[in-house]
């Protein structure tokens, strides 16, 4: 039964504990890896690991969620996963335009979300009629 949701935050009047451990200083090229229990508990983590460093992390992913699924097959939970390579620790320089003033980065990013907020209605119009 350890798909049945047993605690959500909301429910108790307190805030609930939360743990975390000490951080961890990130390398370039470090795999950081989220998923559900239903990806990561039918593999150990050499299996993930090995898999996962070998190339593509976008070609690693499928065949282990299908491990994963095949492994616990007929009672397989979702095998959601998500994972992302630390490229460069380099901070991004913004480039500025030659022709433009630069804009206070507040307005950039209130600008910013303004155009993602109308490409979305753009995008989600009609099923938002419906």
């Amino acid at each position: 039964m350890r798909n049945y949701v047993t605690q959500c935050i909301g429910l108790f009047p307190h805030e609930p504990d939360v743990a975390v451990s000490k951080g961890v200083e990130l390398q370039e090229s470090d795999i950081l890896l989220l998923c559900s229990d239903g990806f990561w508990e039918p593999l150990d983590d050499a299996q993930i690991g090995t898999h996962i460093e070998k190339g593509q992390l976008n070609n690693a992913l499928n065949p282990l969620a299908e491990r994963a699924e095949a492994t616990k097959y007929p009672h397989s939970d979702n095998t959601s996963a998500v994972a992302l390579r630390i490229i460069s620790l380099q901070q991004p320089q913004r480039r500025n335009q030659m022709s433009q003033a630069p804009k206070p980065a507040k307005q950039d990013s209130l600008n910013d979300a303004i155009a993602e907020i109308q490409l979305a209605i753009e995008t989600y119009e009609k099923e938002m009629k419906e």
